[in-house]
Formats: structure tokens, C-alpha cells, sequence
């Protein structure tokens, strides 16, 4: 268990090191580099895209009430 940990602290800190020298805050269309905002907006709309879809299946549905 802890040579997975190892492992993934490794690839953090290579990822880390090779974003730093490549990403950049310029807009996408000033820059042939990746932005470091346009990149944050993947996860962030993803993200938000799975709470409401997940607020949308937890909104209570009319049922027919049962007839004795």
C-alpha cells in the first residue's frame, strides 16, 4: 500500500513540474499554450454537470395513490 501511495506522490510531483513550465493565464486564442483557467473549467463544468443531473433524479416524482 504504501508503494501505491509512493507512486501516485511521484507522478503528482512529475505532473506538477510539467504544468508549471507549459501552462499558462493567457486566453486560448492569444496562446498556443494551454490555459491554466480553460483547464480548471474541464473538471469544474464536469463537476457541475453531475450535481445537477443528480438533483434532477432526487426531485420527488407524482405517483398515483393506491385506490382501496
Amino acid at each position: 500500500m504504501k508503494r501505491w501511495i509512493a507512486v501516485l506522490i511521484a507522478l503528482a510531483v512529475l505532473a506538477a513540474h510539467t504544468a508549471a513550465g507549459s501552462a499558462t493565464l493567457a486566453p486560448p486564442f492569444l496562446s498556443s499554450q494551454p490555459c491554466v483557467a480553460a483547464l480548471a473549467m474541464i473538471p469544474t463544468t464536469t463537476g457541475l454537470a453531475g450535481l445537477a443531473y443528480a438533483r434532477a433524479r432526487k426531485t420527488a416524482r407524482p405517483v398515483a395513490l393506491a385506490q382501496k
